[in-house]
């Protein structure tokens, strides 16, 4: 966690793929990365928030561009081709997009490699059990954890409420709190964030819109 943590937070760091086969706890350790990072946000240069994206549901690499329009909360505009608008939205955002479970969506990677081209302030942590082959991609190896596979932030939830309630009868400190959501103009950070106890299970924006 803590390499992961300093990859993250080290600005020449445009992408990083956290790699391991299935089972490894890919998904709940870029979550709590992802959490720290948003709870601290500002300063570490996510300014625009942290952005979790679930790519588990998706058929086609084609479906990659609207499922992250849709997490940001950007509405596309009749007359322009979507890909290029959410390019160009991203171009001034100092933000943290976490794509979760990029493996069959492989010949979509290219989006990828677009954004830390048009969007420099831009950086992406990604979840994967192949890499993406984008230039300047950093891997994260991931072994020796023993969680289960998660494909929907369901099966993340019910492993949550499992370890938490374990945890917490073992005397080990709880789980991080929820990410709360508020519609304060003053604030600028966009954090995703579990709901509750329903950590696993759904992610909201914190913030402003920009």
């Amino acid at each position: 966690m803590v390499e992961l943590e300093r990859l993250l937070s080290d600005p020449s760091v445009r992408l990083v793929t956290v790699l391991g086969a299935g089972g490894m706890g890919k998904t709940r350790l870029a979550l709590q990365a992802a959490e720290i990072l948003a709870e601290k946000a500002s300063q570490d240069g996510f300014a625009h928030g942290v952005f979790f994206v679930p790519l588990a549901p998706l058929q086609s690499a084609d479906a990659i561009v609207p499922t992250v329009a849709q997490t940001l909360g950007f509405p596309f505009y009749e007359g322009g081709e979507p890909r290029q608008q959410l390019l160009d939205y991203l171009r001034e955002k100092r933000m943290l997009l976490l794509l979760d479970n990029y493996e069959h969506l492989l010949g979509g990677a290219d989006l990828v490699a677009d954004i830390l081209r048009m969007a420099p302030s831009a950086r992406v942590l990604v979840t994967s059990r192949a890499r993406l082959g984008v230039q300047g991609e950093q891997l994260y190896h991931l072994a020796g954890m023993d969680y289960p596979d998660w494909e929907t932030p369901e099966d993340a939830l019910e492993y949550t409420v499992r370890s938490s309630c374990s945890c917490r009868a073992r005397g080990a400190p709880k789980p991080a709190s929820s990410w709360k959501r508020t519609t304060c103009s003053t604030s600028p950070v966009f954090a995703a964030w579990w709901v509750g106890c329903r950590w696993a299970s759904s992610w909201r924006r914190r913030g402003s819109r920009c």
